[in-house]
């Protein structure tokens, strides 16, 4: 990803960042806003790469951080390799690509997720008030950044919390967990309070995410987040080989269950393992119920990968057999190395999408030149509209999920913005109308470019379909 590369809406970022950078405003984001006013003279899509290398050392020292930090945690450590390897596949994992890609937002998500590493490394053996705040702050801070990022606080807070407590669901471990929650959800919650203030007052802006849908909208949500969950499970977004997350927490869960069985547990061992369960992919998703648009995209739902971390670091810390520890270990190699594969191919096929969207661009630069020089006129605005049943992904491109190689002419706030970008333009947008699609294109549907067809010149104007 050190290549150049660009999401969707980096091209409307590095046209305008000021004015774009307002969104984030509006999605609760104030740290981003903060931060992106300050930078706002640097445009980080095009120096893109330095910004790439902060991200890449960014996780590193967290996840080597929290790495310690865990290990010192944990008595009688066998395998450590396992250890590691179930932390930083939180962080290096194929949904991650999507924090890669958004490149112009890369620097908002660093400062967000040191945050929740400093708020992590308040908890200890002896809880004081002192934690108790510091994490709360802190969470309160990373939360305005980007709120997924809940999901690594609760799962990494709760997960040392079993560890302290050697998975025995005691009044301590109860009390500290309780207390996490209400730290994270407690974060998200003033988060949200203060932007609905500030739509109330006109400071922000309510948009399609942010806009209550009240009882009947969240019961909905429910049922798509269902169908979206029993998706992930079966092939998590099609960026993993078919069932293998599936077959991989059976074998890791059924070996917990029988250890606890051999070890003639209590049943609150059960009882505290399934809450750590609902807690930890609950908080993944119900920030989703909220939303007017149910869009769990990747970096949305970027703390998935604690679903194979979890059953990992729950067998360490049961000191479970040679051959269970093996079978595990083998598992987080498995499972390690496909993410690192995909993640390839994956970030091939992102750079694959912006050449092509780039070529794209040249072409119908060409044309508008051709026109220019045989009329005389000088094309100053550009209408724009998607086909009946647009493409959103070239051909040749493999992994095409939400708006993860997306083709940019799909997209009405960046379509226009890329051809400007490429070409060193100023074209003005303007999305087409219902009587000008039917009079000029007379409702075609297209299966691939032809720009003789797909753009129609009108004076200084220009009125482009695309596929």
């Amino acid at each position: 990803m050190l290549n150049r590369h660009y999401s969707i809406d980096a091209f409307a970022y590095s046209r305008n960042s000021t004015n774009a950078y307002v969104g984030n405003l509006n999605l609760g984001r104030f740290g981003n806003y903060v931060v992106f006013g300050l930078f706002r003279n640097i445009n980080i899509v095009t120096h893109q790469r330095i910004f790439t290398y902060i991200l890449i050392i960014t996780l590193s020292i967290v996840s080597c951080t929290l790495y310690i930090h865990l290990k010192k945690h944990i008595h009688n450590l066998k395998y450590d390799i396992i250890l590691k390897t179930s932390v930083i596949i939180v962080f290096c994992n194929v949904f991650m690509i999507d924090f890669f890609v958004y490149i112009e937002m890369v620097l908002a998500w660093c400062f967000g997720i040191v945050l929740v590493m400093l708020a992590l490394l308040q908890i200890d053996r002896n809880m004081t008030i002192k934690n108790w705040l510091l994490m709360f702050l802190f969470m309160l801070m990373s939360v305005s950044f980007y709120q997924a990022l809940i999901g690594f606080f609760v799962y990494f807070a709760l997960i040392d919390i079993y560890i302290l407590n050697e998975g025995k669901l005691t009044k301590s471990a109860f009390w500290n967990s309780a207390g996490v929650l209400l730290c994270g959800g407690g974060a998200g919650i003033f988060n949200i309070g203060l932007l609905r203030v500030l739509q109330k007052i006109g400071i922000a802006q309510a948009e399609s995410r942010t806009e209550d849908r009240g009882l009947q909208g969240i019961l909905s949500n429910i049922k798509e987040i269902c169908g979206n969950i029993e998706n992930l499970f079966f092939n998590t977004h099609g960026f993993m080989p078919a069932y293998m997350v599936l077959i991989a927490l059976i074998i890791m869960y059924g070996m917990i269950i029988v250890t606890l069985i051999y070890r003639r547990e209590a049943w609150q061992q059960y009882i505290y393992i399934f809450l750590l369960i609902v807690c930890v992919r609950g908080v993944v998703y119900v920030p989703h119920l909220l939303a007017s648009t149910v869009w769990m995209a990747p970096r949305s739902i970027i703390s998935y990968w604690s679903i194979f971390s979890m059953p990992c670091i729950i067998l360490l810390v049961w000191n479970v057999d040679k051959l269970s520890l093996c079978i595990e270990g083998i598992l987080a190699v498995i499972v390690m190395g496909t993410n690192i594969v995909n993640i390839q191919m994956i970030s091939e096929n992102v750079i694959a999408t912006n050449r092509l969207d780039e070529q794209v661009a040249y072409m119908i630069q060409q044309k508008i030149d051709l026109y220019e020089e045989k009329s005389g006129q000088i094309v100053d605005t550009i209408y724009i509209r998607n086909d009946d049943n647009p493409s959103y992904k070239y051909k040749a491109i493999d992994f095409q999920q939400f708006e993860l190689c997306e083709r940019i002419y799909n997209v009405s706030w960046g379509c226009v913005e890329a051809i400007n970008y490429y070409n060193n333009k100023e074209y003005i947008t303007v999305l087409m109308d219902d009587a000008s699609f039917a009079n000029r294109f007379s409702k075609k549907d297209w299966d691939s470019l032809n720009l003789d067809e797909q753009m129609v010149f009108d004076g200084n104007s220009l009125y482009f379909v695309a596929y």
